[in-house]
C-alpha cells in the first residue's frame, strides 16, 4: 500500500510542475472582446485581398497589440459585420506570434469559441486540397 500511495503523490507532483512550467497557449475562449473606437490605434485598407484591418492600443502604449481583419467587396461598399481574423500579442513582447496568437473566426460570427489558431487552419485547409 506505501507504494501505491508513493506512485500517487509522484504522479500528482508531475503533474502539476507540468502544469505550472508549460508555456502559456491561448485559446480560443482567451480572446478578449473587440475594443471599442476609442482604443483604434490605426485602420487600413487592402484592396488586393479585399480586407479591411483594425489595429488596436489595448495598454495606451502606442503600439498595436490587437487587430482585426475584416473582408469587404471589391467596390469597398460593404464589410463584414464580425472579423475573420483576430490577432492579440497575449505575452505582451511586442509581436503577434502566429502560432499562438492569430485566430481564424471561419464562420465570421463573432467571439463565441469556436475560433481556431491560424496554422491548425492553414493544415486543414492544405488537407482539404489533397
Amino acid at each position: 500500500m506505501n507504494r501505491f500511495m508513493n506512485l500517487i503523490m509522484s504522479t500528482v507532483l508531475v503533474s502539476i510542475l507540468t502544469i505550472f512550467t508549460m508555456p502559456t497557449i491561448v485559446c480560443a475562449f482567451d480572446i478578449p472582446e473587440e475594443p471599442g473606437q476609442e482604443k483604434v490605434l490605426e485602420r487600413f485598407i487592402n484592396p488586393s485581398v479585399g480586407a479591411f484591418l483594425i489595429v488596436y492600443d489595448m495598454d495606451g502604449d502606442g503600439k498595436g497589440d490587437y487587430m482585426t481583419q475584416r473582408d469587404i467587396t471589391p467596390d469597398f461598399t460593404l464589410i463584414s459585420k464580425y472579423p475573420s481574423y483576430y490577432a492579440f500579442d497575449a505575452n505582451g513582447d511586442g509581436t503577434v506570434d502566429k502560432e499562438t496568437e492569430l485566430f481564424v473566426d471561419v464562420n465570421r460570427d463573432g467571439l463565441n469559441g469556436n475560433e481556431i489558431l491560424y496554422v491548425k487552419w492553414l493544415k486543414e485547409q492544405e488537407n482539404a486540397r489533397r
